[in-house]
């Protein structure tokens, strides 16, 4: 039987995103308001709020190489961080340039063909240094060590959720089209589409190395 062992109020009016560190320890919760809470959790107190974002984060991601968190969102930047120190490390999509006030404006954005055209809906990470990043934009990202390599443009609605194959490493894909897609990172090819829904996936995630559970709008869960 599950125990529940912390119930934390967030000053917030929306959670959008959550993530455990590596060692399990903390834990990065996202809210409408752009901040993201960073939750101790042996005692569930929050230990510090990372506040650069502009609205809603939307995704959460520990970069399997430094223990770094990884953050994206409605303003299209994808925001490293020190969650030891707080610190912001870079933004990857390289249209963050300053750390002003929480508006465009005084945050002096910039126009990037690195990012995504729409909001960032989903990340993910694995060791050796390669990112995949999903957005209302149809397309899927991929990195490496922080540069775009090559953009997956095979599906027709927002793509909702990005995550690697464990083992193996192959990157999927799931979105509103009702597809979940498997790539060939080489040459941007499709390997597989997986048909079965017949309302928007809103998630998915792998069991183990051979299985993955997503589920739809309209509450169907396949295995």
């Amino acid at each position: 039987m599950l125990k529940l062992l912390h119930d934390i109020q967030l000053p917030t009016q929306k959670v959008l995103a959550v993530a455990f560190s590596l060692d399990n320890q903390k834990c990065a919760a996202g809210d409408r308001d752009g901040i993201i809470h960073i939750i101790d959790v042996e005692s569930g107190t929050v230990e510090r709020k990372l506040k650069q974002h502009v609205e809603f984060v939307y995704t959460l991601a520990f970069n399997p190489d430094n223990g770094h968190l990884l953050s994206a969102g409605k303003d299209k930047s994808i925001r490293e961080w020190d969650i030891e120190t707080g610190t912001f490390i870079k933004d990857h999509a390289g249209i963050f340039v300053s750390q002003g006030a929480r508006t465009m404006g005084a945050q002096s954005f910039k126009p990037s063909t690195r990012s995504h055209k729409m909001t960032i809906l989903s990340i993910a990470a694995v060791k050796g240094g390669r990112m995949a990043t999903a957005s209302q934009d149809k397309f899927v990202k991929l990195w490496r060590h922080g540069e775009p390599i090559r953009t997956f443009d095979w599906h027709t609605a927002p793509v909702t959720c990005v995550r690697f194959q464990p083992e193996t490493d192959i990157l999927f894909s799931a979105s509103r089209d009702l597809t979940l897609r498997s790539w060939n990172e080489s040459n941007g090819a499709l390997i597989h589409k997986y048909l079965g829904h017949y309302a928007e996936i809103v998630a998915f995630e792998f069991i183990n190395d051979t299985h993955f559970v997503s589920v739809d709008v309209a509450g169907y869960v396949m295995l």
